[in-house]
Formats: C-alpha cells, sequence, structure tokens
C-alpha cells in the first residue's frame, strides 16, 4: 500500500516538474523574440531605405507623407507548443505590425503596435518580421 501511493507520488512530482521545465523553456524563447524585437528598434536606425528593404522584403503597407515615408509590416504569431507524452499543450496567439519610419532615405524609427506580447515578453510577436535585419542576433 505505501509503495503504490510512493509510486504515485513520484509520477505526479515527476508530472509537476516537466510542466514546469516546459513553461520555463517557453519563457526562455518567448525572451529571446522579446530581445530580437528590442534591438530591432536600435539597428535598423540610420540604415538606408534600400537597405531596410532589402532585408526585411517589401512592406504589406506603404505611406509618403512629404519626405517621410513609413513602411509597415504585418506578421501573425501563432505558437503551440505540446509536450511527448501530451500532458501540457499550450497555444499563444498575437499579431504585430512593425512601422519603419523613413526620413531622407534613412530609418529614423521602428515601432510595434498589435497584440504583441506572448508568455510575458514585450513585442515577442514581431521578431519574425525583424530578425532578418539585424546586426548581430542577441544571445
Amino acid at each position: 500500500m505505501t509503495r503504490a501511493g510512493g509510486t504515485r507520488g513520484a509520477r505526479t512530482l515527476l508530472g509537476v516538474m516537466s510542466a514546469l521545465l516546459f513553461v520555463g523553456s517557453l519563457v526562455g524563447c518567448a525572451a529571446i523574440d522579446e530581445r530580437v524585437a528590442q534591438a530591432a528598434k536600435v539597428d535598423l536606425v540610420g540604415m538606408s531605405a534600400l537597405d531596410v528593404q532589402t532585408c526585411l522584403g517589401l512592406p504589406d503597407q506603404r505611406l509618403v507623407m512629404g519626405r517621410t515615408t513609413l513602411l509597415t509590416y504585418f506578421a501573425n504569431a501563432t505558437r503551440t507548443f505540446g509536450m511527448s507524452a501530451g500532458l501540457v499543450s499550450l497555444s499563444f496567439n498575437g499579431y504585430c505590425h512593425a512601422t519603419v519610419r523613413i526620413a531622407g532615405d534613412r530609418v529614423t524609427g521602428v515601432t510595434f503596435s498589435g497584440d504583441t506580447s506572448s508568455l510575458m515578453s514585450h513585442d515577442a510577436a514581431c521578431a519574425p518580421i525583424v530578425k532578418s535585419c539585424l546586426r548581430r542576433p542577441p544571445e
């Protein structure tokens, strides 16, 4: 009787520990994406319009007002995570609109809008848009 209860308790503890490890790894991935998005706000400033469009691609929207151009890129960030044992499955949905402001043929700013946060990480949904433009990926 004691042995069966001990085995059940060990399995429960193992399940809880696995779930915590799983969630911890998700937070780690989201934190990296947050650093990518924040680095882009610095790295893209000063780039030429041609260089930024070369690494980001063609924008989803373009607005020209005088000497200022706004390039907007859209991304949907749906991530589903599951464990092989099927015990835990999590899904996070978000979207990002990354707007690059260009004045005088140079990037002067990058802003993010939308449901950009996931799993305690601000702007994580924007990382897929901007990561190809980073000088050096964050660690």
